[in-house]
C-alpha cells in the first residue's frame, strides 16, 4: 500500500488520483473530468467539507460527507453535523451514482464499459430468446437486465466524457427528423 495518490490520465483527458484502489485526493478534486466536471473524494467516498464534492460541468452540484449525500447546509454548517443525511440516491443524480460506482480507470475503464454495456443488451436477448423457446417471458428478470444496460451506457458517457441528456437530445432530434421526412425505414446513419 502506498501512502500518495497517483495521478492518471486517460485517452481523452479525464485525470483520476487514486490510492489503494479508490479516488483520493486531499489537496484538490480526485477526479477532473474533461467535459469540466470534478470529484472530490477520500478513500474511495465522494467527500467534502468546503463545498460540494460533485461539480457537473452543466453547474449542478451535490454535497456529500463520506459517501452520503447530505444538504448543502451540513457541509457550510459550523459544526458541519451531518444529521440530515438523504435517503441513500434517493435525489442522486443516476449519473453520479454510476460514476461512485466505477472501479477501472483510463483505457481499461473504455473496455470495462463497452464491454458491459454488450454484455448486458446480450442478457437482455437471452432472456427475449427464452420467451420464444420456453413460451414464459420474464419481465422481472429483463428489466433487472435493462438496469444492468442503463448503468453501462451512463458509464460509457462518463468514460468518455460525454453528457447523457445531449445524448438524448441528439437522438430524439435525429429521430425526430427522419420522422418528418419519411426515412425511419430503411438503412444507414445518415438518411
Amino acid at each position: 500500500m502506498t501512502d500518495k495518490p497517483v495521478m492518471t490520465v486517460d485517452g481523452i483527458g479525464n485525470k483520476f488520483w487514486h490510492l489503494n484502489g479508490g479516488w483520493h485526493r486531499e489537496d484538490g478534486p480526485a477526479v477532473e473530468w474533461a467535459s469540466g466536471g470534478k470529484f472530490w473524494c477520500l478513500n474511495g467516498a465522494l467527500h467534502r467539507e468546503d463545498g460540494p464534492a460533485v461539480e457537473s460541468f452543466d453547474g449542478r452540484n451535490s454535497w456529500w460527507l463520506n459517501g452520503k449525500m447530505v444538504t448543502e447546509g451540513d457541509v457550510m454548517s459550523e459544526d458541519n453535523p451531518c444529521v440530515e443525511v438523504y435517503e441513500e440516491y434517493k435525489t442522486m443524480r443516476y449519473a453520479e451514482f454510476v460514476e461512485s460506482m466505477i472501479l477501472t480507470y483510463g483505457q481499461d475503464r473504455l473496455a470495462e464499459n463497452t464491454l458491459g454495456l454488450v454484455g448486458e443488451a446480450g442478457e437482455v436477448a437471452e432472456k427475449v430468446k427464452k420467451y420464444f423457446r420456453d413460451t414464459t417471458l420474464d419481465k422481472e428478470a429483463i428489466q433487472k437486465e435493462l438496469g444492468d444496460v442503463i448503468f453501462y451506457w451512463y458509464a460509457l458517457h462518463g468514460a468518455l466524457g460525454l453528457d447523457p441528456q445531449e445524448t438524448i437530445k441528439m437522438n430524439v432530434d435525429k429521430l425526430s427528423s427522419r420522422k418528418e421526412r419519411g426515412v425511419v425505414q430503411g438503412s444507414g446513419d445518415n438518411r
